[in-house]
């Protein structure tokens, strides 16, 4: 629950698959953006 909530609160998807033999499969995405500049920051 503390997993699905960070990644829907930054506009991602979280699943689950059963592997056979060998266990659970958690996936996620989540949005990529490009980083805002910051204020005096050097090129």
């Amino acid at each position: 629950a503390i997993c699905r909530g960070i990644i829907k609160a930054h506009g991602g998807d979280i699943w689950v698959e059963n592997a056979a033999d060998i266990g659970a499969i958690v996936s996620f995405t989540i949005p990529l953006v490009k980083a805002k500049k910051v204020s005096g920051e050097k090129k």
